[in-house]
Formats: structure tokens, sequence, C-alpha cells
């Protein structure tokens, strides 16, 4: 449920910082220096379900869960850029300005639009995949994608199709290694296969959102990978884009944490038969090669770190034993995230689709409003969390905040009476805010207050 914003932010700005009550609060009770995430040495204090205290007070080591499942990471249309500041959305969406110059200019819409031809004569749409016995030179859906592929790529990068995540030396993530990638764009460094974007192609019969969950997985395998080659993980972001030739989806693949892959969507679903819809895929994909170009340039750098050495030896032994990618288990550490446990309900009214839906929607409104100032966003949906080391709760689900704790922010009420009454009001305020701007439901979810707040236990309101 963490898409991105056609419908939000198109020029991928964001909202001017919060200079208010919450941020003199915020500096004016910490009882120690301001940390942050890559100066914390210990175990942070990390919420816990007693409502505030922290697991170093408890005595407790933050417990690790490892995701086995990314259920409902992306959507039909975007709500909000994750990542704080956001980075996101400047990477790759196109700015408002840029698109209504686009549709004006014919050059870059007119590629999309006369390049591709993925209907027949008799009405039907030509295949995904080569019938059986069928000639050499059939048509098929990424035989004419690939009309496009030297417009939005680099020489130094290679295009192939349908080839497995164990040939492009990708590790398992959410899905096995035999899985084949529809398109994927990737460069050689020293023999190893470094992925920087993928395509997923259907026929035009499909709609582009029932591929999504397929291309995220591969988008995501793709985004370890290279992390596992020693690119910076603040560095990784992976394009990836569903086609039906006459629809388009775009989104991205980034490391929410060091160790956890998640993909989001920035786009909605682009008609390339209309002018505004050619000429928006346009800039898209030309956003998407200009990034492939900046990991083509990171992967290069870290062909130097002995993380990538690793990765070598183990692709190619020196035995001359046939190789394979180390094994990547998405995780994260309770100092970084904060899962708010049973966030959805099987057993409410419509099921979790429709309340994962609901919060979309809530979320997409407060992302395009000025309340979007005081909100901390969730960067995931996830399910099947299992804790490490115990291997208990296995299945269970949770949404997935930043954990605020990491950045010096407190949780509970402050323990100076006046200053709890001045934060209570502030609190209140806020939550008005977010009334006026229709979402009542982010009002009751309490986790995504912040701006001084820590997202657990917060009054709601």
């Amino acid at each position: 449920m963490i898409e991105q914003g056609w419908s939000g932010r198109v020029d991928g700005t964001d909202p001017p910082p919060l200079r208010c009550f919450f941020e003199r609060c915020h500096r004016g009770l910490m009882s120690s220096p301001r940390k942050t995430r890559s100066s914390s040495k210990g175990p942070s204090a990390a919420a816990s379900s007693d409502g505030g205290r922290s697991d170093e007070a408890a005595g407790v080591r933050p417990v690790v869960p490892l995701v086995r499942l990314i259920a409902t990471a992306t959507g039909l249309v975007p709500s909000h850029d994750p990542t704080d500041p956001p980075r996101l959305f400047p990477l790759l969406q196109p700015t408002q300005e840029a698109l209504s110059s686009a549709v004006v200019k014919s050059k870059g819409r007119r590629l999309v639009l006369e390049s591709v031809s993925v209907m027949l004569l008799s009405g039907k749409g030509v295949p995904e995949q080569p019938v059986s016995g069928g000639s050499a030179h059939e048509r098929i859906v990424s035989s004419e994608m690939a009309k496009l592929n030297n417009a939005y790529k680099s020489k130094s990068v290679t295009a192939k199709a349908r080839k497995t995540l164990r040939y492009l030396h990708l590790p398992v993530v959410f899905c096995s290694d035999g899985c084949e990638v529809d398109m994927a764009y990737y460069i050689e460094v020293e023999g190893v296969r470094r992925v920087l974007a993928v395509h997923e192609l259907k026929t035009p019969r499909f709609a582009p959102a029932l591929a999504l969950q397929q291309v995220a997985k591969y988008a995501c395998a793709a985004a370890a990978g290279l992390c596992q080659g020693g690119v910076p993980s603040e560095q990784i972001v992976v394009p990836m884009m569903v086609s039906t030739g006459l629809l388009e989806l775009h989104g991205a693949a980034y490391m929410a944490t060091p160790s956890l892959p998640v993909a989001i969507t920035t786009s909605s679903t682009l008609d390339v038969n209309t002018k505004q819809g050619a000429a928006a895929a346009h800039l898209y994909r030309r956003k998407a090669k200009e990034q492939m170009d900046r990991l083509e340039v990171a992967v290069r750098d870290a062909a130097k770190s002995p993380r990538f050495t690793v990765i070598k030896n183990a692709l190619f032994p020196a035995n001359g034993e046939a190789g394979a990618v180390p094994s990547f288990q998405p995780s994260f550490n309770s100092t970084a995230v904060w899962p708010k446990w049973s966030a959805v309900s099987d057993v409410a009214p419509g099921g979790v689709d429709a309340q994962v839906f609901h919060m979309h929607r809530a979320f997409q409104a407060l992302y395009a409003s000025t309340a979007a100032r005081f909100v901390c966003f969730p960067f995931c949906y996830a399910a099947g969390i299992k804790c490490a080391p115990t291997g208990s709760d296995a299945g269970r689900s949770a949404l997935l905040f930043p954990n605020l704790l990491s950045s010096g922010y407190q949780s509970a009420l402050p323990k100076e009476i006046a200053v709890a009454c001045m934060y209570v009001k502030a609190v209140k305020r806020r939550s008005l805010r977010f009334v006026r701007q229709g979402s009542s439901m982010a009002t009751s979810t309490s986790a995504t207050l912040c701006g001084g707040l820590q997202p657990v236990r917060m009054p709601s309101r």
C-alpha cells in the first residue's frame, strides 16, 4: 500500500519543514543528544507494546523480524513518497511543466505512439509468448516493445527478454530464481550481471495493475542484488514498468532499510494512445534512463568494494564448480522500523484488501494536502512477518513506519505538566487539520502523527 504520487506531488516537491511548537518541543524535551540512524551504535529505544517503554529500558534486545512476504507493496495509483526527505519522486517523476511541454512537442510522444503495434487486424492482441511451431519472426509483445529499447537506454546497458533471475545473477528475495523477467536492463562488471531496471510485458487484454506484484518482486530482487554488490542502499532505486503496449504503469524498488527492498508506484496508468499519455510515458521512460545511468556509475564504483568481491567469488568459485548468488533474507530491525501490528483485520467488513485500499486513499489525500508535513507516512504494508530468532509470530501483518526513536524523538507524553498540556493541545490542532482534509481514518490511526511525536501510543483525539 505504499505507492506514490501522480495524484500526489507530480513535481516531487516536499512540503516546507514544520517550524512550530512540535520542533521546539522536540528540542527541549530531549534529555540526550540527538542521534541519527547512522550514528546509533547500541540498541535504540524501540517501542514496545507496554505503552511506550523501550526495549533498552526493559532489558530486552530489539527483535529482528524476518519479512517472508511483502503484500500489497504496490497499488493502482501512487499516494506518497515514503522517503524522508523525499528522494524517489524527484528522481522518477517528470514535473508538471515538463509534461505540459511534452504534450505540445511531438518528438517524444510520437516515438512512443508510433514505434509499438500490439494489435492485430483481427482485433486480437499479439501474444505474450511465442506460439509453439510459429515463425521465427513471429510478433510478440516483447519483440514489439524492444523497438523502444535503444531510445531509453545507454549503449553500455544490455536489454534482454525472458531471462531468469538465475541468469541475471539476482538473489532469491520474494520469488524463485527460476522466474523469468520479460525485459531486463543490465550491465556486466567483471562477468557479474547487475540489473538496473526491469519491465513486465503483458498482452493488451491485461490491465497493467494485475502484473504489479510480479514486476515488484523482480525489481526488489534487482535492488537486493545491487545492495549485495556493495552499492550504498541510499543510492539504490531500480525503475520498473508494466506495459501492454497500450497502457503503462511505472514504479521502482528501493531499499527501505539496508536489508528490506520495497516496491512503489510512481505513476498512474498511462494510456499511450492519447497525446497526454504518450508524452507522460516518454518522460517517465526518460527519467528511468537517467536513473539507470546513475546506477551504472554506482555499480562500477562498488566493483572496487570487498562486498562485490564476495559476490564475484560466489558466482565464479576458484575450484571451477558452478557458483550461485548468496541468499538474501529480507528483514528489518526494530531500531530502524516501527511495525504497527494488526493494522488491518481479516474479520472486518471487506477484509484486508478493502482496508488497505481505504488506508491508501487516506494517505493519498493527506500527501496532497497541507497537513502532509505533520504526517509520518508508512513505507509498506507487510504480511507473513516472522520474528527472529524464535521464529514466532509467523504470518503476522503490519504497517511499517520509520522508527522515529532512532532519529532522537521520544514516545509518550512529556513529563513536565505544562509542556504535556501544550503537547496535547498541539495534537488536537493537528487532528482537526486532518479532519478538515477529509481523512478521519488517518486521524484515528495515531501512528501517522509526527512532528515531535513518536508513532506509538499517542493520543488519538
